[in-house]
């Protein structure tokens, strides 16, 4: 319409004589209006996640006679019981595994790795089966290997598990000498005796050390947002600098480099598109966050601006970023 054409003669006229000059002077001009930019970084983790302790007390002792074995092993399931379950580290302890139920122990014994397993899936079907991954404390006060029959049970449990697409047990060991198999136990603390407090301090320590087990959260519904809504604001338009986290996905935007404004309704975000690992113990637990760059331009978004190189170039005529990084004006 004519009207319109007349309206925005001024403007086109304006940004001609900008181009003109610019033209003219490639090495001195400057825009007296130049885009106020600002190229900032967007650094995200997501929720980490402390999983419930969910464990099992394996006891294989063998007391010299005369010693009370059901006062031996209730001591040393109740100081263990105050040392991994606290308010810090809630669950439920499973079923007590009393190997040697007489503390006389047989070179033929073993433990009902299947009857192990379901109580496993009772604590799964409590907390939700991704959120749980059993912790067994095996418990031998003589300084002998493990024999063969306890270790074939322990493969066994890892089996019935393994089939159902549970996570695999963390399994510490409490033992002597010969018995601290580091190819079965992925933690060993050194056994005194059921009265020590200082081998129930390093049980704690440990514990401190690597529980919850940890596994990463969830996005949150709707996506991580780019920018708050008090950044949004201010910013007229915005850019994606790139490169992209492979492990996002942009909701409300691409990964271009063109400008764009903020739709209040529909603000830009992104998902975190990693699958579910099983929970680890804390100390073994990392994660690289997500990392990107933005460039904001909050006002004179369509004038001139300068890029490293020299050259001169419309901001919102342009694709990607023209601030190196951690620049402003």
């Amino acid at each position: 319409m004519p009207s319109d054409s007349s309206s925005s003669l001024p403007g086109r006229v304006a940004i001609a004589a900008l181009a003109a000059a610019a033209a003219a002077c490639p090495t001195g001009f400057v825009d007296p209006d130049p885009p106020a930019l600002q190229r900032v970084e967007r650094v995200w983790s997501p929720p980490v996640e402390n999983e419930p302790v969910v464990y099992a007390l394996l006891l294989d002792l063998h007391l010299a006679r005369g010693l009370d074995c059901a006062a031996t092993k209730a001591q040393i399931a109740a100081r263990v019981r105050s040392i991994l379950i606290t308010s810090s580290t809630p669950g439920i302890e499973l079923p007590l595994v009393d190997i040697s139920p007489n503390c006389r122990q047989a070179p033929d014994r073993h433990f009902d790795a299947s009857a192990l397993d379901v109580a496993i899936q009772g604590a799964e079907r409590t907390y939700g089966a991704r959120h749980v991954r059993a912790l067994l404390l095996y418990v031998n006060d003589i300084d002998l290997p493990v024999p063969p029959g306890l270790q074939s049970d322990f493969s066994s449990l890892r089996i019935f598990m393994a089939n159902r697409s549970a996570p695999l047990p963390v399994v510490w060991a409490m033992a002597l000498g010969r018995g601290k198999d580091q190819g079965l136990f992925e933690r060993l603390l050194e056994w005194r005796h059921s009265g020590d407090n200082g081998m129930f301090a390093a049980l704690a320590s440990a514990a401190g050390g690597d529980l919850p087990l940890q596994a990463l959260g969830t996005t949150p519904a709707g996506g991580v947002p780019v920018f708050t809504a008090q950044e949004a604001a201010s910013i007229v338009e915005w850019k994606f600098c790139g490169p992209p986290d492979l492990r996002t996905t942009a909701i409300n935007f691409t990964f271009d480099g063109k400008p764009r404004r903020i739709d209040p309704t529909d603000p830009p975000a992104f998902s975190f598109d990693v699958a579910a690992a099983v929970p680890v113990m804390k100390s073994a637990f990392s994660f690289n966050p997500v990392r990107f760059w933005v460039e904001i331009c909050t006002a004179n978004c369509d004038r001139f601006t300068r890029l490293e190189d020299g050259s001169l170039t419309i901001w919102d005529k342009t694709n990607g970023c023209t601030l190196p990084a951690g620049g402003g004006t």
